[in-house]
């Protein structure tokens, strides 16, 4: 009776403040949370340092490897400068450190050359051990998507059964302060613990950022509050059921299995099986196959290319080096080996484009999906990446083998000035539409569990009227 009169006088929210801070929850759950987000940042930071160090060790190795070749007697020799090894890098983004996505997946720098062909484009990338690709790397995007919900969850089973079974229940929707009052407050205190988490989250990634990228912290800070209040929602959703609190955690952590895991690995599993994928040794037994071809017929080959191209012609009185003909065998297969990547290019894009219409049956993989456009370790961003690697290579052709063909040596411009790979970043429109379809995605279901919520709670007042 006392803290009925207590609730008449005083704010629901400071009462279920002075109940909610006394018990264990919300301390373990804090403290379990703000030590994964620890450990998730000093990996992440760990990881692009690592990266930042990968790609610096490879531009110091390729400007000491230019010195050397600008002094040897091949200094002016197009043939020997469209062999020589470039380095593609793909910068990390500056919000790669709080998901790191597919980055341990896909290469993001490696040495590329004119002979580039799809089973040596990467060949000399950095490696990694399978085990640690397997299971990944623990980053902040991984504690948001799969450990804030238990929390959340721990945090909320019982708001309506722990009055219930306390028999304080009735009690309550007897006096003037209604059902909807008693879980608007204790819901929105169970927010503000959650808010203050993601925001302290988002202060401490931009100490470590400049102001261009806050824009992209702040949507990458509104998709997992958004994310929050979905699962808030659905314990408040699964509290209007009449269940007890066993019943409820249950309940609530059945269905994280059932967003988190099981329909992560149907959705994976499912596209793997309808768009399989050429497997990768198809791609290296051709490029190790055209290079055994390229001994046969050679010379067919090059007056093939005049043909094509009578501009390649040498000029009167130069003969062109024994390596055109090399050079026009390799043309010769290209087009076999572009058909085979141009398959595997395309089904990617069929299975990239499955997975953004299934990501609507799982919250988790539409928030996996948001976090890692926002910092720039999907794969779209791999795929633009391999796509400038593939048409820098496709200069380097159009620029040095010309020259070869026509026995021309190296011009002060293109001596001086060789060419440089430049990673340009995609429109940040194509990276919102998509960012911005997955939150559509975490909305519906937030507005779904919030609307059946609100239905059951009106069934409680009027079955208490």
């Amino acid at each position: 009776m006392e803290n009925l009169n207590q609730m008449r006088r005083a704010p629901v929210w400071r009462i279920e403040w002075r109940i909610f801070s006394r018990g264990p929850a919300l301390i373990a759950g804090c403290i379990a949370i703000s030590l994964a987000i620890s450990y998730a940042f000093w990996n992440g930071a760990t990881w692009m340092r690592q990266q930042r160090q990968i790609q610096s060790d490879l531009a110091s190795e390729e400007a000491a490897h230019w010195r050397e070749w600008r002094s040897s007697p091949q200094g002016q020799d197009p043939y020997f400068l469209a062999a020589q090894q470039r380095v593609a890098m793909l910068p990390p983004a500056p919000l790669s450190f709080l998901c790191l996505g597919d980055s341990d997946l896909y290469h993001a720098s490696g040495k590329v050359h004119g002979w580039g062909t799809p089973g040596n484009r990467f060949a000399q990338s950095e490696l990694t051990n399978p085990s640690t690709l397997r299971a990944g790397r623990l980053d902040l995007a991984f504690v948001m998507v799969y450990l804030l919900p238990l929390v959340i969850a721990g945090l909320s089973y019982d708001l309506l059964s722990a009055e219930r079974e306390g028999g304080t229940l009735a009690m309550i929707l007897s006096q003037p302060v209604g059902i909807l009052r008693v879980l608007l407050g204790k819901t929105l205190l169970r927010a503000v613990v959650i808010l203050s988490l993601v925001v302290l989250c988002a202060a401490a990634a931009a100490w470590y950022l400049s102001g261009a990228a806050l824009p992209s912290l702040a949507a990458w800070a509104g998709a997992v509050l958004l994310y929050a209040a979905f699962w808030l929602a659905l314990a408040l959703a699964v509290n209007t059921l009449g269940l007890g609190s066993a019943a409820n955690a249950i309940a609530l952590t059945g269905i994280w299995v059932l967003f988190a895991i099981i329909l992560p690995t149907l959705i994976d599993s499912g596209v793997q099986a309808w768009y399989p994928l050429p497997p990768r040794s198809e791609a290296i037994l051709a490029a190790e196959q055209a290079e055994l071809d390229y001994g046969r017929d050679r010379q067919t080959a090059l007056e093939r290319v005049w043909q094509e191209h009578p501009d390649y012609r040498p000029l009167p009185g130069a003969h062109p080096p024994g390596r055109a003909s090399l050079i026009a065998a390799f043309l010769r297969e290209q087009p076999k080996l572009e058909a085979l990547e141009a398959r595997h290019r395309d089904m990617l894009l069929r299975r990239q484009s499955a997975i953004d219409k299934l990501q609507w049956l799982s919250p988790s993989v539409a928030l996996q999906r948001a976090l890692a456009d926002l910092a720039g370790t999907g794969p779209a961003r791999y795929r633009s990446f391999r796509a400038q690697v593939d048409v820098f290579i496709r200069r380097e052709r159009l620029l040095y083998f010309p020259m070869v063909f026509r026995g021309e040596k190296l011009g002060p411009a293109v001596y001086d000035s060789p060419l440089v790979f430049r990673y340009v970043e995609e429109p940040p429109a194509q990276m919102a539409r998509r960012v911005l379809i997955s939150l559509a995605a975490i909305g519906t279901f937030f507005a779904a569990c919030l609307g059946f919520a609100v239905y059951r709670i009106r069934g409680y007042r009027l079955a208490h009227a």
